[in-house]
């Protein structure tokens, strides 16, 4: 049999394969449970069935040898179809060579072992999905496994081995490795295939499920704008059944302002411009009502990238879009309540170095006061200083009011005597070119409340009348009395400001405090904005303006009422709470020194990191009778006092310092002495920690600035071991 004979014989053989494995290939690989022990089975005994059917039909080189594919069918069977169904088909087609027996019979079953473990180890050592293997890697490992079935012809006997590897070598390596090449890439393309078609299937039935069940409405539509499909969520929205929809087009239930705008994007996505888009629109339902939505829609392509279908959800927002002016409303509070919190950090922060000034100042004034002569001319001056630190650190108190860190001292208050004291002083705050008019009640009108406070609300109502009036002659007035107040009377327009929800609103008598003015007057829109911090119709740069004034009429339950018209002038009235009361509001007294009726003696630690308030106090402490020593923080004072408690009997602490501030330094000053005389100072009116303290017992309070009247009191009270601290009332 001469080469040609062979190959042909060769390809013949592996022709028959191929087509086995085509039919193999169309009936086995379609069925399902792929994986079970019965189908491993069957897939080997298909595979020995088309071993032995090659083996039929073999290329015979001599007597008792001969050639065929099985190789080929067997090294591709362990490769990917792995151990248990290529067992199955190397048993068969082993025991079938054995029944047709000859001389080559053992080298037939050593190829038939090899062609299987080859590919078996093959796939257990790739350890990759087998659908992406290539033409080259298969032709490579089909070479191995002929390369070990030639070297199996070492079992033919010896006097024809040497013959049946030169006739049959080259034609063995020229076909059978390029039919196994192909018959593998068959299988693995059919595997890819197949991966392929059941992720698809599986990414069908999990959009379908989506698309079925979710919360959203949803649709699909044709590129002609007609639906599709659509989702028990759209028809829910839209009050139609799924016929009903799938009738219409996505146009006939677009509300008619909205029509445009879909239609301009969606033109957009057929022309290729854009893939999806997002908007804001309107549905008509069934009952005719509309349905405010945000609609997204997404272009899905085919194979050749033309539009197939187009792919809607929508989001019903009418709910929001309901709710949408209270969150601006919200959020227009938000803003305000921020810009309030950030003044008063502002007017805290000012009026506690304020405060530290005006301590200086004013414990100096005591001291010259003390050291005057009785009958000089000094003390006179000397008062006037005291009086005017006292209005600075009314105003200082009036910012911590603003800022959250102040109190109300209430107390019983004439409006006509207060409207009176003030009057030079509003005067002076006022162009010349106005005239300013009191018209006070015959009666005295009493309210209940601090008085500084009060001062505050006038001063900033004739500031804002004179601004109105602005350099123009023109007139203010001043008025006080009584009004009966009805709830009718709190519904009327002209009530601007109601500041506080426990206000009175049943009949009863009011005490009024009224600014007029005949100024330029106000528009809706300027009313609208008159209690916004630092709003103002002149120049910027202004201060607080009437938003000052909310703080104070709140914590007095008060109510205010605005009349003004552009071009006629404004009418601002504060009404009050009646206090019943036949009593005037108690004067003011300045301080009178008495220093004979009690002596102080011993050591006082003074603690502050303010130079000028640390030496006016020392000063005054020495004034007093004790012995000073100083320090400017709670780390130095904590030091001095380890080395000198036994001739300390009290300290004077600032809350407010650097390094250590009071509170720490306080607990550092227990631990070392937990019955130590303490006294808390500070800027603020009262810190939450030092009431805690002095709820406790622990520490007495006194508040910047102080004169050396109120400090020899509040000492007198520190060694006084029968009376505890008082809190310090506050109206919050």
């Amino acid at each position: 049999m001469n080469s040609f004979t062979i190959i042909i014989s060769l390809i013949n053989n592996a022709a028959l394969l191929l087509a086995l494995g085509l039919i193999y290939d169309t009936l086995v690989l379609n069925r399902k449970h792929a994986n079970s022990v019965i189908y491993d089975l069957i897939t080997g005994a298909i595979l020995g069935a088309i071993g032995i059917a090659v083996m039929a039909n073999p290329c015979r080189f001599t007597d008792g040898i001969i050639f065929d594919t099985r190789s080929v069918l067997l090294s591709i069977s362990g490769l990917f179809f792995g151990l248990a169904p290529t067992s199955v088909a190397m048993l068969m087609t082993a025991g079938y060579r054995l029944y047709l027996g000859g001389n080559g019979a053992t080298m037939g079953v050593s190829v038939i072992l090899c062609s299987g473990i080859i590919g078996v180890l093959w796939k257990h050592f790739r350890r990759k999905p087998l659908d992406d293997m290539s033409f080259q890697e298969l032709y490579g490992f089909s070479f191995i496994v002929h390369i070990a079935m030639i070297l199996c012809m070492n079992l033919l006997p010896q006097n024809v081995v040497r013959q049946t590897v030169i006739q049959i070598g080259l034609p063995v390596m020229l076909v059978y490795p390029v039919g196994a090449a192909l018959l593998g890439k068959l299988i693995s393309d059919r595997h890819a295939r197949k991966k392929d078609q059941v992720a698809m299937q599986r990414s069908e039935v999990r959009f379908r499920t989506y698309f079925e069940n979710s919360i959203l409405p949803m649709a699909i539509a044709a590129p002609g704008k007609q639906w599709l499909e659509v989702n028990d969520s759209l028809c829910s929205l839209l009050g139609y059944s799924h016929a009903e929809l799938e009738r219409m087009t996505w146009l006939e239930l677009t509300h008619p302002e909205d029509v445009a705008a879909d239609v301009a994007q969606f033109n957009r996505v057929e022309a290729g411009e854009i893939d999806g888009y997002s908007l804001e629109k309107r549905f008509i339902k069934k009952n005719r009502d509309s349905v405010d939505t945000i609609l997204t829609v997404r272009m899905v392509r085919n194979f050749d990238r033309q539009p197939e279908y187009y792919l809607a959800q929508i989001q019903d927002i009418t709910e929001r879009k309901k709710t949408e002016s209270e969150r601006l409303n919200l959020t227009r509070e938000m803003l305000h309540a921020q810009k309030m919190e950030s003044l008063g950090i502002l007017a805290g922060g000012i009026a506690h170095d304020f405060n530290n000034l005006l301590t200086a100042i004013l414990g100096h004034t005591s001291l010259a006061m003390m050291d005057a002569p009785a009958n000089s001319p000094m003390k006179e001056s000397l008062a006037e200083i005291e009086t005017a630190t006292k209005r600075a650190a009314e105003l200082a108190q009036q910012m911590l009011a603003y800022s959250g860190k102040g109190m109300f001292h209430v107390s019983s208050i004439n409006l006509n005597r207060m409207v009176e004291e003030m009057r030079h002083l509003l005067s002076a705050s006022i162009s010349k070119k106005i005239t300013m008019r009191l018209e006070l009640a015959a009666s005295t009108p009493l309210i209940e409340g601090d008085a500084t406070q009060i001062r505050q609300v006038l001063m900033n109502l004739i500031v804002n009348a004179a601004e109105a009036i602005d350099d123009k002659e023109g007139e203010i007035f001043i008025r006080t009395g009584t009004q009966a107040c009805s709830v009718s009377f709190l519904e009327q327009s002209n009530v601007a400001y109601r500041l506080n929800e426990d206000a009175p609103s049943a009949a009863g008598e009011f005490a009024f405090l009224e600014v007029q003015d005949t100024g330029c007057g106000m528009d809706a829109a300027t009313k609208s904005h008159i209690f916004d911090p630092f709003f103002t119709t002149k120049f910027t740069g202004r201060g607080l303006g009437l938003a000052a004034i909310q703080g104070i009429i709140k914590g007095h339950r008060g109510i205010l009422t605005l009349d003004s018209e552009a071009g006629k002038g404004s009418v601002f009235r504060v009404l009050f709470p009646m206090h019943f009361s036949t009593a005037d509001s108690p004067d003011e007294p300045h301080c009178h020194l008495d220093t004979a009726e009690w002596n102080a003696d011993g050591r006082i630690l003074l603690v502050d990191d303010e130079d000028d308030v640390r030496n006016t106090a020392k000063r005054m402490l020495e004034k007093l009778g004790f012995d000073v020593i100083t320090a400017r923080n709670g780390r130095e004072a904590v030091d001095l006092f380890s080395s000198q408690m036994d001739s300390i009997r009290c300290i004077l602490l600032d809350m407010t310092m650097p390094v250590w501030d009071g509170e720490r330094t306080l607990h550092e000053l227990k631990k070392i002495k937990p019955d130590i005389k303490i006294v808390l100072n500070s800027g603020y009116t009262e810190h939450n920690t030092a009431q805690l303290f002095v709820d406790q017992g622990q520490a007495h309070f006194i508040k910047k600035p102080y004169s050396l009247e109120e400090l020899k009191q509040t000492l007198k009270q520190v060694f006084n071991e029968d009376n505890r601290p008082a809190k310090i009332p506050r109206i919050s």
